[in-house]
């Protein structure tokens, strides 16, 4: 059935017409004003959409840095705070109210001051130089020892905006570990005194720089016949007390462990009679006997001593040289310092020479059995 159009007309709103039949100004202010009447809450769901958008994104932006084993913080170009973690507060004792955004970083650095999380015995100076020198810096990555004792790895990197963000990693632990995996790289186990690595290190960087200086090895008359008599873990102790009276006599020079019961010091000297002094030093703190399992134990030390360059312009050359100081000491009575001379290397090789012959006279049949009544 076809619709009337008459009645179609009729149900439809009709625009007011002026008498010129056109649409009158009042009729299109009111078709404008239901348009605007339905933006509103188009607006306002938009808005409420961006809003939700952002509290989802900052949830996730919190939850990401607060998982971080990292401390992290975050600032603006005029210095404040924009964010930080809880680990970033824990790593520098800071109070929970500093971690509100805006917080100038200048609080953040009177606050390390006062729990002692700061670096250096001038806290104005520091303060100023950080506040300072952090907004002109490029991206760095730096390890310092907080007054705390904290070993603090810091990787700070500059944003576009004149702001910058930083990373913080409490490593005190991993630096004790490395630090004690070095001192047992170059140290002895049992004496705690520079070990023969330390020592032939010392001397490689001695003769590189081209400065005199002396080498003494010292051998602790008596030693083997106590360690048989006691034991060995009595001998042990021993050598410990022994590696501290070396210490105490020869400061500030180097003592190592070159093994058994032989050692070495390094005197950064070329002078004779730096060399003598740091000797007698050493043969007087023998004097006193020492204690084992409650008895009383008297050892003396030899001591030969070779002067570089003049006994030897390289290591090995050198050390031999103290090691024949060192036997010629020993061959002549108990706590003897001999100085090297040229004459003993001359001994050695002569005594060398003959071993030589014998043993190729021996294996040629050379003997001849005489007896003489």
């Amino acid at each position: 059935m076809r619709a009337d159009p008459v009645r179609q007309s009729e149900d439809r709103p009709h625009p007011t017409l002026d008498g010129a039949g056109e649409e009158s100004p009042h009729a299109r202010h009111e078709a404008t004003s239901e348009d605007v009447a339905v933006r509103p809450d188009r607006k306002d769901s938009s808005l409420r959409r961006s809003q939700r958008m952002l509290k989802r994104q900052t949830a996730r932006f919190t939850a990401a840095i607060e998982n971080m084993a990292h401390g992290f913080s975050m600032f603006d170009s005029r210095g404040r705070l924009v964010a930080c973690n809880q680990e970033y507060l824990v790593i520098y004792r800071l109070p929970q109210a500093l971690a509100r955004p805006g917080t100038p970083f200048r609080a953040i650095l009177e606050a390390r001051v006062a729990a002692n999380t700061h670096i250096g015995n001038d806290p104005d100076g520091y303060i100023s130089k950080r506040v300072d020198l952090i907004g002109r810096v490029d991206a760095i990555t730096e390890t310092s020892q907080l007054n705390s004792g904290q070993v603090i790895a810091v990787t700070h990197k500059p944003m576009p905006d004149g702001g910058w963000v930083s990373m913080h990693k409490d490593i005190t632990e991993l630096h004790s570990a490395q630090q004690e995996l070095k001192r047992l790289a170059y140290h002895d186990a049992l004496t705690g005194v520079a070990n023969r690595n330390l020592f032939q290190q010392t001397l490689e960087k001695a003769f590189e720089a081209g400065t005199p200086f002396a080498v003494l090895f010292v051998d602790l008359d008596g030693f083997k016949s106590i360690n048989d008599t006691f034991g060995h873990s009595s001998g042990d102790r021993l050598l410990c007390k022994m590696a501290r009276r070396l210490q105490a006599a020869a400061t500030p020079e180097l003592v190592a462990r070159m093994g058994g019961d032989e050692f070495a010091v390094f005197v950064a000297s070329g002078d004779p009679d730096r060399a003598a002094i740091v000797a007698r030093a050493i043969q007087e703190s023998f004097a006193e006997p020492f204690s084992i399992n409650g008895q009383p134990v008297s050892l003396a030390a030899s001591i030969g001593v070779a002067l570089a360059p003049r006994d030897g312009n390289s290591m090995d050359r050198l050390l031999t040289s103290a090691d024949l100081a060192l036997y010629a000491a020993k061959n002549d009575r108990s706590g003897t310092t001999r100085f090297f001379e040229v004459a003993l290397d001359h001994a050695v090789r002569d005594r060398q020479q003959l071993e030589s012959d014998l043993r190729k006279a021996l294996e040629l049949g050379e003997f001849e059995l005489h007896y003489q009544p």
